[in-house]
C-alpha cells in the first residue's frame, strides 16, 4: 500500500488544500516526500496526520479533521478513503468515484450531507469486506512483513544523554520479543532502550538459528569450522553491519562502532556492552559525551536499521522529522541515501514510502522536484502547498531561493552585493584609467570574497 494524495478541509490552518504525492510523469505514487515550509506552515502536522491514519484507529474516526481524503493505491487499487467528522465509519470509493466528484465533495466541506449516496459501485457488503480488508493492512496482522516507523523531532529533554554507559535494556526483555512483535515502531529519544533490546533480540535470533541450522541433517556432517563459515557466509553479523551505517558518521568524527569487542549478554539480566571508540584507538567515549547531531543520529538511523534487519518487508512507511537534526552540513548530502539503504530488507529491496520534513535545503535538494512539497503562507493565515522548482542535486543555494523563497544572504551580504553592483557602473562610466584600474582591484575584490558574477 502507498498513499497517493491527501485532501484536507477546514483542519486549522489547512482550510482548503490538497497534497499531491505523485510522479506527474508515470502517475504512480513516489517512494520518498519532503516536506519544506517556513515555521508553523504544518511539516510536523503532516507527518502525525500520517501517524494517524497509519498506526492509530482512523477506520473508527478521526474527529480533529474536518473533511479528510486519503488516495491510496492497495493491492494494484486505486481507492479513496473518505473521513467526515459527523461520520462514525469513513467512506470507501473505488477508482470510479473520480477525483472530479472527490473534488466537488472536498471543497464543498462544511455542506457535505452524510445523506447523500455519492456515486459509488460498492455495495455496502463490499465496503465493509473492503474496509476491513484495508484495515487488516494498515494494522498489520502479518507483521512480520510490515513497519510503520514514526521518528518525530527529539523533545526538550534530551535522554539520549543520560545514557552514561549502554541503554537499559536486559537479554531477558528481548527474548520477550520471540513471542510479542509490532508493526508500529516510535523511533525517539524516549524508545533508545526498546532500540537496544531489539539488538539483543537479533544477537539471540542469529543464535538460535546457528544452533537450529547445526542439527541439520545437511550439516551434521561438516567439519565446524566448515560449517560456521558457511552460516557467516549467510547470516549477516547485526552488529557488524549496523557499524556499517554508524560509521559513515562516526569515521567523519575520527570515531568508530567497536562491534569487536562487544560483550553479548548470557544471562537474563545482562545487557548489551557495545561502544563508541576514537578510530585507530582503544579510547572508548561514552554515549552521553557524542555530540548532539552524532547521538540523535546513530540512536535513529540505528534503531531503523535493527526493525529491518534480516527480515521482508512487502509493506512500510517510515515518517522523519528533521533528518537534519544538529548534524554539520557536510554530514547530510547523503543523508536521504542512507535512510533509503537501512530500509532495504534481507533480499536488498526497499518497499517502504518515506516521508520527511526539513528546514535543510541541502536535505531538500536530494528529492526530485515533484517529491517536494512546499507549504506555504496566504495572506488570509492559510496554507497552500506546490511543488519544488530546483532540479535533484541542485546548489542548496539555488534550492533556497527557489523552493524555501528564502534569501541567501543576511543584510550585510546584500549591502556589499548592492556595493559591488555600485562599484561596476561606476566602472564603466570612469573615464579616467588610474581610477579604472582602482575601481576594477575593488570589484575583484568583492567578487571573489562573496562569489559575485
Amino acid at each position: 500500500m502507498k498513499i497517493c494524495k491527501i485532501w484536507i478541509k477546514d483542519w486549522d490552518q489547512f482550510k482548503d488544500i490538497e497534497l499531491d504525492f505523485t510522479d506527474p510523469a508515470t502517475g504512480e505514487p513516489a517512494d520518498k516526500i519532503c516536506f519544506i515550509g517556513s515555521n508553523g506552515t504544518g511539516k510536523s502536522k503532516l507527518l502525525e496526520l500520517l501517524d494517524t491514519f497509519l498506526s492509530h484507529n482512523f477506520l473508527q474516526g478521526i474527529g480533529l479533521y474536518h473533511l479528510v481524503i486519503f488516495k491510496i493505491k492497495f493491492n494494484n487499487e486505486h481507492l479513496y478513503l473518505l473521513k467526515y467528522h459527523e461520520i462514525a465509519t469513513p467512506l470507501l470509493f473505488n477508482s470510479n468515484f473520480d477525483e472530479k466528484q472527490i473534488t466537488e465533495v472536498y471543497t464543498q466541506g462544511i455542506g457535505f450531507d452524510r445523506n447523500v449516496r455519492l456515486r459509488n459501485e460498492f455495495s455496502r457488503d463490499e465496503t465493509y469486506s473492503k474496509l476491513s480488508e484495508l484495515n487488516s493492512e494498515l494494522y498489520r496482522l502479518d507483521i512480520n512483513k510490515s513497519n510503520i516507523i514514526f521518528a518525530p523531532i527529539e523533545s526538550n529533554e534530551n535522554t539520549y544523554i543520560k545514557v552514561g554507559d549502554v541503554p537499559e535494556a536486559t537479554l531477558n526483555e528481548a527474548l520477550s520479543l520471540f513471542v510479542h512483535k509490532k508493526f508500529y515502531h516510535k523511533v525517539s529519544i524516549d524508545n533508545v532502550s526498546e532500540f537496544w533490546t531489539q539488538l539483543i533480540f537479533l544477537l539471540k535470533q542469529r543464535e538460535q538459528k546457528y544452533l537450529l541450522d547445526q542439527e541439520l541433517d545437511t550439516n551434521k556432517s561438516k567439519p565446524i569450522e566448515v560449517f560456521r563459515n558457511e552460516f557467516d557466509l549467510n547470516n549477516k553479523k547485526p552488529l557488524e553491519e549496523l557499524s556499517k551505517v554508524w560509521n559513515k558518521i562516526l569515521k567523519k568524527s575520527n570515531l568508530e562502532f567497536d562491534y569487536q569487542k562487544a560483550k553479548i549478554p548470557v544471562q537474563l539480566n545482562d545487557n548489551l556492552h557495545a561502544y563508541i571508540k576514537l578510530l585507530n584507538s582503544d579510547k572508548v567515549i561514552p554515549y552521553n559525551l557524542l555530540s548532539t547531531g552524532i547521538r540523535n543520529y546513530i540512536f535513529r538511523l540505528g534503531h531503523i536499521y535493527s526493525l529491518y534487519f534480516n527480515r521482508e518487508i512487502d509493506s512500510g512507511f517510515l515518517l522523519v522529522d528533521e533528518p537534519e537534526n544538529s548534524l554539520f552540513p557536510d554530514f547530510l548530502f547523503d543523508i536521504i541515501e542512507i535512510y533509503q539503504d537501512v530500509c532495504k530488507d534481507k533480499r536488498g529491496v526497499n518497499n517502504t514510502q518515506m516521508f520527511f520534513a526539513t528546514h535543510s535545503p541541502i536535505v531538500a535538494s536530494q528529492f526530485e522536484k515533484h517529491e517536494r512539497i512546499i507549504l506555504d503562507w496566504q495572506e488570509d493565515g492559510t496554507v497552500v502547498s506546490y511543488k519544488g522548482q530546483s532540479p535533484r542535486g541542485d546548489d542548496p543555494t539555488d534550492i533556497l531561493a527557489n523552493d524555501f523563497n528564502s534569501r541567501t544572504m543576511d543584510d550585510y551580504g546584500t549591502s556589499m552585493f548592492e556595493e559591488y553592483k555600485k562599484l561596476k557602473l561606476q566602472f564603466v562610466k570612469e573615464k579616467d584609467a588610474d581610477k579604472k584600474m582602482k575601481l576594477a582591484g575593488e570589484i575583484s575584490k568583492l567578487g571573489t570574497e562573496y562569489n559575485f558574477s
